[in-house]
């Protein structure tokens, strides 16, 4: 009978290491976006928040970033809504009635 050996390997630590770099600057990221996001949500009584800041998109009248990254971070979000109950990001908005 053989016995199965785990061998460890320098490329195996490298491609480990390269996954926890990329996890962790993917979660970081959100995570400042989102508490920024929410800080300016509690200052201006929304429900949602913005990963943009709310000054640009008030000035711009433009969602597309912010619906870019809600996109983007809807994995984080979706685990920070199931273990901590986060509030949804904004993806829609009307800015004004007429023109």
């Amino acid at each position: 009978m053989r016995r199965l050996r785990f061998t460890f390997r320098l490329k195996h630590l490298l491609i480990v290491a390269t996954c926890f770099a990329v996890l962790s600057a993917y979660l970081g990221s959100y995570y400042r976006l989102a508490n920024r996001g929410r800080e300016e949500a509690v200052r201006y009584d929304l429900d949602s928040f913005f990963y943009v800041p709310i000054d640009e998109v008030m000035r711009t009248h433009d969602l597309t970033k912010q619906r870019r990254l809600a996109r983007f971070y809807a994995p984080a979000w979706a685990i920070d809504r199931l273990l901590f109950g986060g509030t949804p990001p904004v993806t829609s908005m009307m800015f004004r009635l007429t023109d």
